[in-house]
This record gives structure tokens, C-alpha cells and sequence, in this order.
């Protein structure tokens, strides 16, 4: 088991998210943080911006349209064949399921510009 940082916030939730909004705290938890619970669309947004902004390669995966802000603002927005219909279409893969086997359609491998640590931040939220 890895060692776990007391100072670093390994999850948190809208309301204290919200709490952080436009403060330096937000920028340091979001770039620490593990869990990301109950965030409200634009909060998705946010996130996935603020991680942008610090140079990171984001991808989102989303089922519902609750998730088409984030999936829009990803790198790499990604569905699944059970999602809505409007977040498969905000997305820009879908991952389907077939016998078991785990089709993947969108190849991260190939995002231009990006180091190959930077490829592997992947989030759901």
C-alpha cells in the first residue's frame, strides 16, 4: 500500500468544491485530489479546465447528460453504448462491449503533443 499524504485532499464533493471556487485552494486541491463526488455539471467543467490549463491531458468518461459539459472540455471525452444518446454524441468515443471483450475506438496513444505520463490522466467524475 502506497503511502497516503494527510495534506493532500484525496476526495471531495460539490459543496466543498464550490467553497474553493476562484481561490488559490481550489487550483491545489483539484490538481491533488483523487475523488471528485457529486459535482454539478459545471463543476465538471471546471475541473477539467483547471487541469487543462495546468498543462495536463484530461479524458472524462460519461453516460448521462449531466457529463456532456466535461466530456466536450476533455481531451478525450468518452461514452459507453448504454449512455444517452446526447452524451455519445458530445463524446468523442464509445466504448462498447462485446462478448466480454473491450472495444476501444479512441486511441490515446496518437494525442498530438502530449508526453506519454501526460496521456495516462485519465478521470471519471
Amino acid at each position: 500500500m502506497s503511502h497516503v499524504d494527510e495534506e493532500e485532499v484525496q476526495a471531495i464533493t460539490e459543496t466543498d468544491l464550490a467553497a474553493l471556487h476562484g481561490t488559490e485552494e481550489f487550483d491545489r486541491v483539484v490538481k491533488s485530489c483523487k475523488i471528485f463526488a457529486k459535482l454539478t455539471p459545471s463543476q465538471k467543467g471546471q475541473v477539467i479546465m483547471n487541469l487543462r490549463g495546468a498543462g495536463e491531458v484530461v479524458g472524462m468518461l460519461g453516460d448521462g447528460i449531466n457529463d456532456c459539459v466535461a466530456l466536450r472540455y476533455a481531451d478525450a471525452g468518452i461514452s459507453v453504448d448504454t449512455g444517452t444518446n446526447v452524451a455519445k454524441e458530445c463524446a468523442d468515443g464509445k466504448l462498447s462491449f462485446s462478448d466480454d471483450i473491450l472495444i476501444r475506438p479512441y486511441d490515446f496513444a496518437n494525442l498530438p503533443g502530449q508526453s506519454s505520463s501526460q496521456k495516462n490522466n485519465l478521470i471519471s467524475l
